[in-house]
């Protein structure tokens, strides 16, 4: 099959299967753009791959992912993710970071190093340090781990996080804390049950996603395998923080990201393309699907912003050339 490609952006094509053995052929566009002077997106000259495998901040599994795979079949709701920093105009205790998408804003609160001190039967918080940056990563969120000498323990939500203890668990003295929390849930203890704040991807084995992919037993391997659960939720493949899973579409969206940059607020449109996936089969069948930007990933790092444009649709015949093209929004 020759994928033809009518644009600078870097195209992907695969064939899934579902959970009643029917055959998709998928298309993924990743377009790559330079964020100009924090205020304008234009075309990179470099484009990025579509990405094909999971990649981690470091060791997989024990550190938090830097950029999920692009290969979903299909997501049913649209990620947004940022990478990046808390940043603060000089050393400051705590600060706000806002991400706001045209009306929908989401923050996050975040503190220099502190500590929860045993107090009694409770725990309080210590005054955080002064700090000016903090890597708005789920390494700096609520969760962790608990080893007590014999067993190790993980939190479910976020195994990899700061200040989580197991409710049994006799705790230490002090107690590295999150840096990072949501406003309007603020951790007060490690034996909370608050969700990990962030803005980055969430890893595919931790909960409420887990739960998401279905029930993998022997009924499973006897009757349904190598096929996805008949309970698998097409939910699992949105993999951005449960907070700015939106169903908004994202094609000219206002972004605006405040408390993440040293020069002020960041402010920008989403793209406008329409990038269309035109089939031709061996048959002689010509068919032309539009692709769904579905995925918004900031990189105020690099200064550049990925946008995945997705789309499935049922196998009818092989295919014999993919084009893709672009076309300005009507």
């Amino acid at each position: 099959m020759d994928i033809r490609c009518h644009s600078p952006f870097s195209p992907f094509w695969f064939r899934s299967q579902d959970a009643s053995g029917d055959f998709h052929d998928v298309v993924v566009v990743r377009a790559t753009y330079d964020l100009v002077d924090g205020r304008r997106l234009t075309i990179a000259r470099d484009q990025e791959p579509v990405c094909v495998a999971d990649a981690y901040w470091g060791a997989p599994n024990d550190s938090s992912v830097r950029q999920e795979s692009d290969l979903a079949p299909f997501k049913p709701r649209n990620d947004v993710v940022v990478i990046g920093d808390a940043v603060a105009p000089e050393p400051t205790r705590s600060w706000e970071v806002h991400l706001r998408v045209d009306d929908e804003t989401r923050a996050l609160r975040v503190h220099g190093p502190r500590q929860f001190v045993k107090d009694g039967g409770g725990f309080t918080l210590t005054d955080a340090e002064p700090v000016d940056r903090v890597p708005l990563r789920y390494e700096r969120a609520f969760g962790g781990a608990w080893d007590d000498g014999e067993t190790v323990r993980r939190c479910e939500t976020n195994p990899i996080g700061l200040g989580w203890l197991p409710e049994e668990s006799d705790p230490p003295d002090a107690l590295p804390a999150p840096q990072i929390e949501d406003p309007a849930r603020p951790v007060t203890s490690p034996r909370d049950e608050t969700p990990p704040a962030g803005f980055g991807w969430t890893s595919r084995p931790w909960q409420p996603r887990l739960a998401l992919a279905g029930t993998y037993d022997e009924a499973w391997k006897e009757a349904q395998w190598p096929l996805p659960p008949h309970d698998f939720d097409h939910a699992f493949y949105n993999g951005a923080n449960p907070a700015l899973i939106t169903d908004r579409p994202l094609q000219g969206a206002l972004i605006t990201i405040s408390g993440a940059s040293a020069d002020g607020p960041l402010g920008f449109a989403a793209p406008r393309w329409e990038i269309d996936a035109r089939f031709r089969y061996r048959g002689g069948r010509i068919a032309t699907h539009p692709t769904r930007l579905d995925t918004l990933v900031i990189d105020l790092h690099a200064s550049k912003v990925s946008c995945v444009h997705r789309v499935r649709v049922p196998k009818v015949d092989e295919l014999r050339v993919l084009e893709i093209c672009m076309r300005e929004a009507s």
